[in-house]
């Protein structure tokens, strides 16, 4: 039982900066990733929020890789596993990827009232009705007929969306990827500074640099962990269809 106007979405935001900052304490390292297997190894896709992530990995999946997580992946001696064990897709993934949906007509009705958006009255109205589907979670059992656990890594792509005619898959040195996987870890979880700044409140006193030393740790050892790999930038068009993306380069 919960009082009223409890707010479970952002308690479970609380809940899951906690989760964070346990896990890097015990030297298990979150990284906004998508990740997929491919003959034994592991691709992960690192990069902020809308860069594509998702439908790369389904993409792959379509190529003959294997589901291992999406949004979240954790790294540890080496290995990626999933941080959890649900599978989002937003709007745009299911419109672009309609057979890992598993759409019925009514949701499908429901999708295309997505299209309403630049009609902002009649889209609020709609939405206080519940009829946009804005997004759906799947059990990766549902959405997948094979995913692998803990998965050796092998790869290593950093996803920008740029300017540019077609994809480019840039190999780069293993700094700026670090250095960004850091940025994306900080920015993409919005109370991780809150809740581990009140944890070193707690324990520890005031100290100004509890966010510097934490992240610096955090860069350290994503460094450690990624320093015997190939790690790559993927810059991909602002308007690409990655459903027509050819990915077999992202394999070999």
């Amino acid at each position: 039982l919960v009082e009223n106007g409890f707010d479970v979405a952002l308690f479970l935001k609380h809940l899951h900066s906690c989760v964070l900052i346990k896990l890097m304490s015990v030297g298990i390292l979150p990284v906004h990733a998508s990740c997929v297997s491919y003959n034994g190894e592991s691709i992960l896709l690192a990069g902020f929020g809308g860069t594509g992530k998702t439908r790369l990995i389904l993409q792959l999946i379509n190529s003959g890789c294997h589901f291992v997580s999406d949004d979240w992946t954790l790294m540890h001696d080496g290995h990626s596993s999933a941080y959890k064990d649900g599978f989002l897709m937003c709007d745009y993934d299911m419109k672009e990827f309609p057979e890992f949906a598993r759409l019925n007509l009514i949701d499908r009705f429901r999708l295309a009232v997505n299209g309403l958006r630049k009609f902002r009255v009649l889209y609020k109205g709609l939405e206080y009705l519940g009829l946009p589907l804005q997004g759906r979670c799947y059990g990766v059992d549902q959405a997948f007929d094979m995913s692998a656990s803990s998965v050796n890594i092998g790869k290593v792509f950093l996803v920008q969306r740029s300017d540019v005619p077609q994809p480019q898959i840039i190999r780069v040195e293993l700094e700026k990827v670090v250095a960004q996987i850091t940025e994306v870890c900080s920015r993409e979880n919005a109370l991780f500074r809150y809740q581990y700044g009140l944890f070193r409140l707690a324990f520890y006193g005031n100290d100004s640099r509890w966010f510097e030393d934490i992240m610096a740790s955090y860069s350290r050892n994503i460094q450690l962990s990624l320093a015997e790999l190939s790690v790559y930038v993927l810059n991909l068009p602002l308007q690409i269809k990655i459903s027509e993306f050819d990915v077999k380069d992202l394999l070999h």
